[in-house]
């Protein structure tokens, strides 16, 4: 079971630190090794696509990460999480055309998953709180 903990944004020194970029990592490089050989290698729109998503999942998080605003962070996250999706939905298109096993399918959709449920722990987090000397922007005046 994966455990989303999120202590404090000054906590993080790196992206790799977090969960649900560890998790993406893991399905980005399992989904790369499995899409080289077989018959999905020789889909090249496939095999293509499916790498661009879980690629897009940690290039997303690490860029978010990297702003360090948790406004800014949390958009790369749902950006992160809506790759996630288009790779779950690219699992289940190639377990249909059978490029995969159904133990392989299981082991990503499961991982997908995870990292999913992780990414939106860290939204979660994101959204009701702030990063360490991040600033609360002062309400803007009306004129009368």
């Amino acid at each position: 079971m994966v455990r989303a903990h999120f202590g404090s944004m000054a906590g993080w020194t790196s992206v790799a630190e977090i969960d649900a970029y560890r998790l993406a990592v893991e399905l980005r490089d399992q989904v790369g090794r499995l899409v080289e050989s077989g018959r999905a290698a020789k889909d090249f729109n496939f095999r293509d696509q499916i790498r661009d998503s879980t690629s897009s999942v940690t290039r997303n998080l690490a860029e978010g990460f990297d702003r360090y605003g948790h406004g800014e962070f949390a958009y790369f996250a749902n950006v992160a999480k809506g790759s996630l999706g288009e790779t779950i939905d690219a699992l289940k298109e190639g377990r249909e055309k059978r490029y995969f096993t159904d133990e392989d399918f299981n082991r990503l959709n499961s991982l997908a998953e995870s990292a999913r449920k992780a990414t939106t722990g860290l939204l979660r987090y994101l959204l009701s709180s702030k990063a360490p000397g991040e600033r609360t922007a002062k309400p803007k005046r009306h004129r009368r």
